[in-house]
């Protein structure tokens, strides 16, 4: 929607703060509504979350003709009437699907790979799905180096599946627990003073540590 539309209708001019707001994302609540302002602030984009079983689980209309604002705004009876307000003077209100997918066995088979979302389909709550592709691209590009290749390449791919494999893993399935608890968002995980602070299992935490610490190790097995 329009930030001139909303400061004309006396609502928020959420365009001041260049950061992302959030709310909801709680505790096993799906009903999670991200703001990004774009354009220079000229425009406000909502990512609204909610259940599936709430919505058209047939359509996808992305791309398409735009859905009444009803659809949108019956998901969200609470929801803070500021922000419900800016939803009601929405435009292009596009659904689309998201789906959890369990994590694969492997990345590739004999002679053939899969890299970025063909192989860890991963959600949108992290923002690591085109990072994880980068890093896949990464591995690939130094085991098919001069340096360690030798000219097997199902050899190098096996590679390519042990040393990534595990990594994509983690990070696919941070990201679909924060789907529904922002607490397991990477680096929010690390704030153990909050008092709502929770995460399901400590032992799978996904620290900003972790991400930025990551190297490629045991690459001269080849």
């Amino acid at each position: 929607m329009m930030t001139e539309d909303a400061v004309k209708a006396g609502l928020v001019d959420y365009s001041k703060n260049e950061a992302l707001e959030y709310w909801g994302g709680q505790e096993g609540k799906w009903d999670k509504i991200v703001l990004s302002p774009c354009n220079g602030g000229k425009l406000l984009s909502y990512y609204c979350f909610f259940e599936r079983e709430k919505g058209d689980t047939v359509s996808q209309a992305w791309g398409t003709e735009d859905r009444p604002v009803s659809e949108l705004l019956d998901h969200y009876p609470e929801l803070d009437r500021q922000v419900f307000g800016h939803l009601g003077i929405g435009k292009e209100i596009q659904p689309w699907r998201l789906w959890i997918h369990d994590p694969y066995p492997y990345l590739n088979k004999q002679r053939v790979c899969l890299i970025g979302d063909a192989g860890h389909p991963i959600m949108p709550h992290q923002s690591q799905g085109a990072c994880m592709a980068i890093e896949d691209a990464a591995a690939l590009g130094i085991l098919f180096s001069p340096e360690y290749f030798d000219g097997n390449v199902e050899q190098a791919l096996a590679v390519y599946t042990k040393v990534r494999l595990p990594r994509a893993t983690k990070v696919q399935s941070s990201a679909a627990k924060a789907a529904y608890n922002i607490n397991e968002r990477i680096g929010f995980s690390n704030n153990r003073d909050l008092p709502v602070y929770k995460v399901e299992d400590e032992s799978k935490v996904l620290t900003i540590e972790e991400m930025n610490a990551y190297v490629f190790i045991n690459l001269p097995v080849l």
